[in-house]
């Protein structure tokens, strides 16, 4: 699978997480993507000042066209010790972009354009 590199500069700032819905924030998502282990898609964040690996495992798609991305990555705490997290991001800012996109379904039950795909 091919994987997009590291990118070369930060960008002006460090990605902005998407917080967890909630009604007094607007409407909610109106579709829930979720990714199969295995088959997950990457996105590359820009957060600590560093770039990290995320691993996509679920995405949110809301009426006003936006889309949060939770992913998997590791962080380093106050203690130097690393650790798995999930967080949200949302797409479409210069310090989140695509790392890995998914393959297509070996069954071949999607076509391209569909929800599976990231942007």
């Amino acid at each position: 699978m091919h994987e997009e590199p590291e990118p070369s500069s930060p960008p002006g700032q460090e990605a902005e997480e998407a917080p967890p819905w909630r009604p007094e924030r607007g409407p909610g998502p109106v579709n829930t993507v979720l990714y199969p282990r295995g088959r997950l898609p990457g996105l590359w964040i820009y957060t600590g000042r560093a770039w990290r690996r995320g691993w996509v495992v679920m995405r949110q798609d809301y009426p006003d066209r936006r889309y949060a991305y939770q992913v998997e990555l590791t962080l380093t705490d106050e203690n130097g010790i690393p650790g798995t997290h999930r967080r949200s991001f949302w797409w479409g800012q210069d310090a989140v972009r695509v790392l890995r996109r998914p393959p297509p379904p070996p069954d071949g039950s999607v076509t391209p354009g569909e929800p599976w795909r990231i942007p």
